[in-house]
């Protein structure tokens, strides 16, 4: 991937957008990334020696980042200025960060991760149903099933994480941590992408970071190693609440990790041909990645 920033006249911008009200910037940009051919309805809005970043998005972002501001905890997340409603759409104004996303996920970038992660997980984490995940991972799964009767093996795991959806410790989570959503900024990681944000399992984000660097979820763009990311996963479990710990035993908990991992590439899957290709992935995804992982505890 690789995403530039187009200069584009503000009133170019009011063209494409002519009920906006938005006070006129020093400078636009918009950002694009020429490698995919696509546009993204995302702007670096400047006011003087002020950046701030403006996007297109839905009520769910919205909600979220409001509900992030107010548990006023310096949560690694982005801080929202306005919002707006133009042309039927919804839009945010953010603070503006500068920093580079994690697609190359490194051994410097582990243990900051992990203590972002575990500081998001802790602040909202509970053993209180805040939603039904067994019955809506059940539904995810009724879907897909008819195309998984060849693969025993994944059906069963799958299984396995549907009865301890009943009963996991839950948080709030961005429910699409890609390596691509997170800014490693001067401050540390910076969770940027909210439009998903819902209740989920304490390992849900963990889990779906770690399913993302073999083809085809890493779509080529993710790279990391199997040591890199048993760290992370090490960190994120020392990061955790004692009484988190207290409760779940660190064998419990990398079998979480390990389902959650094989919900991901589940969810992927939409016909024949996906579960084929998918189940091909996991299956590479656990020799190359669980087995060394579990071998170093």
């Amino acid at each position: 991937m690789t995403v530039v920033k187009i200069p584009i006249p503000y009133e170019q911008f009011l063209t494409r957008h002519p009920s906006f009200n938005l006070e006129k910037p020093t400078q636009l940009a918009q950002y694009t990334d020429p490698t995919l051919a696509k546009v993204y309805e995302v702007y670096e809005v400047t006011y003087g020696e002020k950046i701030y970043l403006l996007k297109q998005t839905n009520d769910t972002e919205i909600t979220a980042l409001k509900f992030l501001q107010e548990a006023n905890q310096a949560l690694p997340v982005p801080s929202l200025r306005q919002t707006f409603t133009a042309n039927q759409k919804t839009w945010l104004l953010r603070e503006f960060y500068d920093g580079e996303t994690l697609e190359e996920f490194t051994a410097a970038s582990a243990q900051p991760l992990a203590s972002a992660l575990g500081k998001m997980t802790n602040t909202f984490y509970t053993t209180t149903k805040k939603t039904d995940l067994g019955q809506r991972e059940t539904t995810r799964w009724e879907k897909r099933k008819s195309y998984l009767t060849a693969y025993p093996e994944f059906s069963a795991i799958i299984q396995k994480f549907l009865a301890r959806q009943q009963n996991i410790p839950q948080t709030f989570v961005t429910d699409d941590l890609l390596p691509l959503n997170v800014l490693n900024t001067v401050q540390g990681p910076l969770f940027f992408d909210w439009d998903c944000a819902c209740w989920g399992s304490y390992v849900s984000e963990v889990g779906r970071f770690c399913a993302f660097f073999v083809l085809p979820l890493s779509s080529g763009y993710y790279h990391s190693t199997p040591e890199i990311v048993a760290s992370l996963l090490q960190e994120y479990y020392a990061a955790l609440l004692p009484c988190a710990q207290e409760k779940i035993p660190y064998e419990t908990y990398l079998q979480d990790v390990f389902e959650e991992v094989t919900h991901q590439y589940l969810l992927c899957i939409h016909d024949a041909t996906s579960a084929e290709n998918y189940i091909c992935a996991w299956q590479q995804w656990c020799q190359n990645f669980w087995s060394p992982i579990l071998k170093k505890g």
